[in-house]
């Protein structure tokens, strides 16, 4: 049986309140917005895809091994934006603020790993970020960019990465439902 699996970082519970109460800030905009739960907000470190289920176990070893290579570090939670821009936002995320680097060596070594595996590295720059929504539909005559301007400062509790996971996400249902497969700690620990 194939399953759809992502690695990612979790948020902890004042990271996913925080977000929550900016969603409610954003309230429900001109258009056709789907928000995700605060309970579902990760941040996505590298998409695999469908796959079978056999395979999570060496996806799980390229994990350890790139876990190994990052100790556990500090994130804080900063910034609103949209994707591509917030004039036509498809995309509604929050940023994520994470100087010492850990964070990008950390999803650079998944790539390397996931790469020897024969998954393809994606044709675009990591670009760390929680996604809040899927925008589906946009009015014409709304400046979204004027009505989410005061959002772009966000500023959110600092949060800790001490392991990733691998998940597997089942999209049939009205909404996904994600299920941890394997949890990896950082550092080799």
């Amino acid at each position: 049986m194939d399953m759809r699996l992502f690695i990612a970082l979790e948020l902890d519970h004042a990271g996913k309140r925080a977000v929550g109460k900016l969603i409610d800030r954003i309230g429900r905009p001109p258009g056709k917005f789907r928000f995700v739960t605060p309970a579902q907000m990760h941040l996505t470190l590298n998409f695999l895809g469908s796959l079978p289920a056999e395979r999570a176990s060496e996806i799980s070893d390229a994990m350890i091994r790139a876990a190994a290579t990052v100790q556990p570090f500090e994130f804080a939670l900063a910034g609103f934006g949209g994707f591509p821009d917030l004039r036509s936002p498809r995309v509604l995320w929050v940023g994520l603020n994470e100087p010492a680097g850990a964070l990008l060596r950390l999803q650079s070594a998944l790539t390397r790993e996931l790469a020897a595996l024969g998954f393809r590295p994606e044709g675009r720059a990591f670009t760390p970020h929680i996604t809040l929504a899927r925008v589906k539909f946009l009015e014409r005559r709304v400046d979204y960019e004027a009505m989410f301007k005061p959002l772009t400062n966000f500023s959110g509790p600092d949060q800790s990465a001490d392991e990733i996971l691998l998940i597997s996400s089942d999209l049939s249902g009205d909404i996904p439902v994600y299920t941890t497969v394997a949890t990896v700690p950082l550092g080799g620990s």
